[in-house]
């Protein structure tokens, strides 16, 4: 198919910006008027818009477009056009245009931004397949497995404020590692004279982080009597932690020897941090780095309820490559009880917990941890891990009209 370029001359109050949308969204709008020969009018999420195309177009027609352009004057690509707004027909058009992309993981990609109802977007359906492929050579990763990070932004988030897209399927997978960019970022700056008391400030800083986010910190401050004091003081001293940190990076102007794509990491990604300690007391998830020796992972944290209707936290924690399989864990902490479920491909698995639990136990119990219930079990599906943080949603077409 070849893709043909429609172009919309837009009054500046309407731009790109306004509406939300990003360069490289997939969108679908709707003819509502033929103005003259290939010159029409198109709804695009409720607001019309004069556009000039070479393809020709019926009143009533839906065309789907990628977004190339922003600004005063919106240019999108054409990708293709159906008479009716039905799943068939729209399944159709994606199918054209996702056999012409040459991207394996588009497809899946699509999928799930349907099923999760956030936008479409081509440039990071490309860069996310680069990153796809690198992470291949290295394990056996399933597509909705690698997805699932870049959906937690996007979804479960619904933060805007993040200038990086990828930023934490980048970090998550490894390609980005905080404590790393922040040890670089002291070394860079440690040989300025004029800097030298900042270096000071942001090795304690970083020592301060890792306490503050580490496991056994996390679980103490949910998990006992009068938790939700507790958690309160856990919110307001990380919020205050992070935005300090982030005080003292910004007093390196862009005049420093600090490369300017670690500094702008560092800043997204402790501003992902404030933005989900903020959302957290809204009962939102929200994703914690865990700070281990060589690595970062993320514990999963969701303030709610119990059974009987008593405020609990919930949270999940998820290890590659444990006894050559996914380890995941889903736990419940509540008034000094933390109940456990750990999930694993491996039969044999059980009978290694089972032999090491006393040693769990004991060493729980220095963080107001007393009674200690688990089990063991085989994963009924991959995907509910995801599932669980990121419910999908029913299929909606008409959210692009």
């Amino acid at each position: 198919m070849r893709l043909r370029e429609v172009e919309s001359q837009i009054p500046p109050k309407i731009t790109a910006a306004s509406q939300k949308l990003n360069i490289g969204d997939l969108i679908v709008a709707r003819v509502v008027k033929l103005n003259s020969p290939y010159q029409y009018t198109i709804s695009i999420k409720g607001q019309q818009h004069p556009v000039q195309s070479e393809v020709r177009l019926q009143k009533g027609d839906f065309v789907l477009l990628a977004l190339q352009k922003g600004g005063t004057q919106i240019k999108f690509k054409f990708i293709g056009s159906f008479s009716q707004m039905t799943d068939i027909q729209f399944a159709r058009a994606l199918k054209h245009f996702v056999e012409a992309q040459q991207n394996p993981l588009l497809l899946p990609y699509i999928r799930q931004a349907l099923n999760y109802q956030t936008p479409i977007n081509i440039i990071h359906a490309r860069n996310l397949e680069k990153m796809y492929r690198k992470l291949q050579l290295k394990m056996n990763l399933g597509e909705d497995h690698f997805l699932f990070p870049y959906f937690f932004q996007h979804k479960a988030m619904n933060s805007e404020n993040i200038k990086n897209p990828l930023l934490f399927s980048q970090w998550y997978w490894g390609f980005f590692q905080l404590r790393e960019n922040l040890q670089k970022l002291v070394q860079e700056i440690d040989g300025e004279k004029s800097k030298r008391h900042l270096t000071s400030k942001l090795r304690t800083m970083l020592v301060r982080l890792e306490k503050n986010f580490s496991l056994e910190n996390i679980l103490r401050s949910s998990s006992n009597p009068g938790s939700s004091n507790q958690v309160r003081q856990f919110v307001h001293k990380s919020d205050n932690l992070l935005k300090e940190f982030l005080q003292i990076t910004k007093k390196l102007n862009s005049t420093d020897s600090l490369s300017v794509n670690t500094k702008v990491y560092i800043f997204d990604a402790i501003e992902f941090l404030i933005y989900q300690i903020m959302t957290f007391q809204c009962k939102e998830w929200i994703a914690l780095p865990i700070f281990f020796e060589n690595a970062e992972k993320f514990l999963f944290l969701k303030k709610g309820i119990d059974e009987i209707g008593n405020e609990a936290h919930h949270f999940q924690f998820r290890l590659d490559n444990i006894w050559g399989a996914e380890l995941q864990i889903y736990g419940l902490l509540k008034n000094n009880i933390i109940q456990i479920e750990f999930q694993h491909q491996n039969q044999e698995f059980r009978q290694f917990v089972d032999k090491n639990i006393g040693v769990l136990k004991e060493t729980l119990k220095p963080l107001g941890l007393k009674h200690f219930s688990y089990c063991v079990s085989h994963p009924d599906r991959d995907n509910e891990f995801t599932e669980k943080i990121n419910p999908q949603t029913s299929l909606n077409l008409n959210r692009y009209i």
